[in-house]
């Protein structure tokens, strides 16, 4: 995920860290931002969580 962190910012699109959260799919996680380091936890969830997207 570095790796493609740091190739995008090479483009004009300049894309956050944000894009890495994708790479866990349906899993809930808690992204940590400490300047450069990044620090993930699983979340356990129990119950189901329902988005709407407006």
């Amino acid at each position: 995920m570095e790796f493609a962190y740091k190739g995008e910012r090479t483009t004009p699109s300049l894309c956050g860290r944000m894009d890495q959260a994708c790479a866990y799919g349906n899993r809930p996680i808690l992204m940590i931002f400490d300047g450069e380091k990044i620090d993930l936890l699983e979340l356990k969830v129990s119950e189901d969580l329902f988005f709407v997207i407006v």
